[in-house]
């Protein structure tokens, strides 16, 4: 990650000054989604660091008669191939740079364009991928395997949307590369700095300069691939990011060279800018500081629940139900992914009837927000009791009320930052909202799935009032079987 840092640095340097590889690493060390991923076991970082390695490789060896930057650059690009199998398109900006040190017609630059040092660089590429990856072709069978969701061809199918899973819930009414503009990278690096990466783009089209034809184009094919997808974890936008500060700061030194009043316009700018993004960063990196809001639920639960009561948690990839001692409270899995597997066949009042019997004898629950309630309360059209049932349990509304609520708010100083985006991997893996609840009196309680004063919205019209298509009711019944 901190290579990523200085090659963001170099990388500045090359195709503009000093200054703005000074700037472009400043806004890679600040940039929330590089300190995230930077603390977690993901090949994020190690992909963004060999891309732009690359990026920095091809831009090196333009216009250099020599096999030793060709040879570094298909390294560089199967080693990225191998982390991530689309890094392989790297070859197209290569390709893309062949080309435009060419002139004639296009019949002839294509000729031209294949020359002996572009396909030694395709070459050394596709061999360092099958030296790390020799599956590929010893055995390609394993490419279209389906058997589980961490093989290739399932992980696509869902990645695409073909395939639903409870945690793809929350992008149903997500918007394809919109979507990553007006959450994701506001989420990842602030919503100023967002501002300036466009600008950067559009500038850098409009005014082009040494390297940025290949930027651009490795930007624009990578983008292209992971906006277009139905998934859109927060991730994905990580390998962006030290390219389009190298952009963002070449632009911003650029058009400094103008007018006195615009350049001190920028210097203010470019200072609030500096100042905002370095602020989110460090009050974000204070999550590592603070104790994990599920390790506080544990402790909270030893000190105030009494021995013997049993406690309500959810399965999933966030739940609470290993941090709990069972040897001191019993535990009971309100397993809601069973309404999602029946999704299309169970009715509201059926929803009803099943998590009454869950939540029967259970004095507490444990619950993490970015496990059910985010994906369910996503998706109310696909599952409308679930998603009633947790809207109504959170309100107070069915015999519960909220005694613990957990989360940590990046802050430093008197300055406070949201992080509840909604991409739920975002916050679910390092500071997810805890909530507690806690059984009313008897008197308040939940008696035979009715409240007293008013009866749950999960419940209301025996049935769900929705719309199935043949692809959603195929999912179902593969899911029920």
């Amino acid at each position: 990650s901190w290579l990523a840092v200085g090659l963001a640095y170099f990388l500045g340097r090359l195709v503009s000054t000093r200054t703005a590889g000074l700037l472009a690493a400043l806004f890679m060390a600040t940039a929330t989604i590089a300190i995230q991923q930077a603390h977690f076991y993901t090949v994020d970082s190690i992909f963004t660091t060999l891309t732009t390695a690359a990026v920095v490789s091809l831009i090196l060896s333009h216009r250099r008669v020599s096999l030793l930057p060709c040879l570094l650059s298909g390294a560089l690009i199967g080693l990225s191939a191998g982390t991530r199998l689309v890094g392989l398109a790297l070859i197209v900006p290569a390709f893309v740079l062949q080309m435009s040190g060419l002139t004639g017609p296009i019949t002839g630059r294509l000729r031209k364009a294949f020359d002996g040092q572009f396909l030694l660089t395709c070459a050394t590429a596709i061999i360092v991928l099958i030296v790390l990856q020799p599956y590929l072709i010893l055995s390609p069978d394993v490419l279209s395997r389906e058997l589980i969701n961490t093989n290739l061809a399932a992980a696509v199918q869902i990645a695409e949307g073909q395939r639903l899973r409870v945690w793809t819930l929350g992008y149903l009414h997500t918007i394809p590369y919109l979507y990553h503009l007006s959450d994701l990278f506001p989420a990842a690096v602030g919503g100023p700095l967002t501002v300036v990466f466009v600008i950067g783009v559009l500038t850098a089209l409009v005014r082009p300069f040494r390297g940025s034809l290949v930027i651009l184009s490795w930007c624009a094919i990578y983008f292209a691939i992971i906006g277009g997808l139905f998934t859109k974890p927060i991730r994905y936008v990580l390998p962006l990011v030290p390219l389009l500060s190298v952009l963002a700061a070449a632009v911003n030194y650029r058009l400094r060279e103008g007018a006195p009043a615009l350049r001190y316009l920028l210097l203010v700018v470019t200072a609030v800018i500096i100042l905002w993004s370095a602020a989110y960063g460090v009050a974000f990196s204070r999550i590592y500081t603070s104790q994990d809001t599920r390790i506080q639920a544990k402790r909270w639960i030893s000190q105030n629940v009494p021995d013997g009561l049993r406690i309500g948690v959810e399965r999933g990839a966030f739940s609470m139900r290993s941090l709990i001692d069972e040897g001191r409270h019993a535990v009971r899995d309100l397993d809601t992914i069973v309404l999602f597997a029946g999704r299309g066949y169970v009715t509201c009042r059926a929803a009803a009837t099943y998590l009454q019997r869950r939540l029967e004898g259970v004095s507490y629950l444990a619950l993490v927000d970015a496990n059910r309630y985010h994906h369910f309360t996503s998706a109310t059209e696909l599952v409308p009791g679930a998603a009633s049932f947790y809207r109504d349990l959170f309100s107070g509304q069915l015999g519960y009320r909220i005694v613990q609520d957990l989360a940590i708010t990046p802050r430093i100083g008197w300055a406070q930052f949201s992080t509840m985006s909604t991409e739920h991997s975002f916050f679910g893996f390092d500071h997810p909202r805890v909530v507690i609840l806690e059984r009313k009196s008897a008197a308040e309680s939940w008696k035979g799935n009715r409240l007293p004063n008013s009866t749950p919205t999960w419940k209301r019209g025996g049935r769900a009032s929705m719309r199935i298509s043949p692809v959603q009711t195929r999912w179902s019944v593969e899911q029920l079987v």
